[in-house]
Formats: C-alpha cells, structure tokens, sequence
C-alpha cells in the first residue's frame, strides 16, 4: 500500500509522525472532524462522519473515498486513514480501497491490510464490504440489496435519537420526552436531515448504477386505481401481506414525492397527486 497508511488518531496530532511520512491528505472516519488547533499547514483534511455501529453507513462512503486516494496518489501524495484505533472504520475504508483497485474480493484485501495492520472491521462494516464486492465496487442505486441497507441505516439514525421511522414514513414521531416546542423542533429537523440525506444517497447511486444498468428496470409500475398515474416500482417494495380477500398490503420504502401530512403528522399513505384521496 504505498503512499497510504491506516492507523489510530494520535499520530495525526504529531507533525513529527505527518512529516516524516509525508502525509498531504488525512481522511478522518470519525464522529467529529479533527479540531482546526490540531490541524498542520500543507495538510488537507477530509472528515467522513461515521460512528464504529454495525448499522453505520459506510458503503456510501466507499466510491467518494476511492476518488479522495486516487487523486492524491495521482500527485504522488501521500494519505493517512484514521479513525480511533484504526482497527474497524478506518480498516473499512481502506479495505474497499484496495477491493476497487485491484477487482479484489473483501477476503484478499483483509488479508492484504493485514500483512501490515491486524483489523478487527465490526460484522455491519464485513457485510457493507461484502455486498460492495457484490455490486462490482461501486454504489448501484438499482440493487435492492443496497437500498434496503440504506433504509435500515436511516431508522438506526432516527432510533438512536430516540425516534422510530417504523415503515409508514412518519416524519415526525411524538417522543414522550419531547415536552417543550422547542424540543419537538429540534427532532423533526433532525429527522427531515437524516430522510434529506438519505434521498440524496439514493439519488446519487441510481445516477452512477445509470452508467451500467438500465434505469427503466425497475420492475412493474404501480399506478393509481383511479387515474392510472405512476405511484411507484416493485423496486420500491420492501415487503407485501396478502389478507383473507386477496387484497394486499404493500410496504415501500420512503418516498420523497409521496410523504403526505395532516395535523402535523404524516399519514403513512400515498397521495396520488392527481387527486384528492388517498390510495
């Protein structure tokens, strides 16, 4: 791994360790970025905001990390991965680098990191790894797979803030705690940040699966009952339940267009925009 080293936080603090290596580029996997007191001139620093959770996203991250290294390995420079010990986030990054680089599997470039470094990745990071190499190292917005991980990584975000997105998209889940306006505020804007990134991942991956797959196979269309307008695609079905009279009942991830609110809560349903009913 020439002109990229993996480790813990505390040589970042040491300008003798960042100059004797001649690190360009630190690449923090942290809950914060490193402070501006402990940064040294010369150096960029790139934060990735990330916690050491199984359900923690990481496998967003991947691509914009591989492009982060192969530029600055371009210039000849060197880059130093980090997060506390440099066993688990950090690891990760730095294993899905080589997988890219090479068209490795997660198990070779494990075993290449440890020739250098023993890594000890959490099972959620192992499975975001694996199912990277089963997407041919990239982000494919078009895998279910990838967009179920998504979406499971959104409720850990939203229940570890004391919310529960559950699977009605509810925007604005009422927590015992929150006793004050304020309080409310404070977590419906947290929420509306975690749903508006999710978007924009989601987004982000079916513009690059765009550049490899078909866009339009996204399964069968479900229209309106009334108006036959485009509602969503069997892509969108995270799981269905056929009742007593054949009926079913379908369960989609969020979706942006649809979220639909009434009385300053969301109502779980679609709203066809074409009329004034809820399907």
């Amino acid at each position: 791994m020439n002109r990229l080293y993996l480790g813990s936080d505390s040589p970042v603090k040491d300008v003798n360790v960042m100059t004797t290596l001649e690190i360009s580029l630190v690449i923090s996997v942290t809950e914060e970025p490193v402070p501006e007191e402990s940064r040294w001139p010369n150096i960029s620093y790139q934060h990735i905001e990330a916690g050491d959770f199984p359900d923690e996203d990481l496998i967003s991250h991947f691509d914009h990390c591989y492009r982060l290294i192969a530029k600055a390995h371009e210039k000849d420079e060197t880059v130093y991965i980090h997060c506390r010990s440099g066993t688990s986030r950090s690891a990760t990054i730095v294993m899905a680098f080589l997988m890219k680089k090479h068209c490795i599997s997660y198990l070779n470039s494990r075993k290449r990191v440890e020739k250098k470094r023993k890594v000890f990745p959490n099972e959620g990071f192992v499975h975001q790894l694996e199912l990277y190499e089963r997407m041919n190292f990239f982000a494919n917005g078009y895998n279910q797979e990838y967009r179920r991980f998504l979406l499971k990584s959104l409720t850990y975000k939203l229940r570890s803030n004391g919310l529960s997105l559950g699977l009605t998209n509810n925007l604005q889940s009422k927590s015992p705690k929150a006793t004050s306006r304020a309080e409310r505020d404070m977590k419906f804007h947290y929420e509306y940040n975690c749903l508006k990134n999710y978007f924009k991942k989601i987004v982000a991956a079916e513009q690059t699966g765009d550049q490899f797959y078909d866009s339009t196979d996204t399964g069968p269309v479900y229209t309106c009952y009334y108006c036959n307008h485009e509602l969503f695609n069997q892509i969108n079905i995270i799981t269905e339940k056929v009742s007593d009279y054949s009926c079913r009942d379908l369960f989609i991830e969020p979706l942006q267009t649809y979220c639909t609110q009434s009385d300053d809560e969301t109502s779980g349903y679609l709203k066809c925009p074409n009329w004034n009913v809820s399907h």
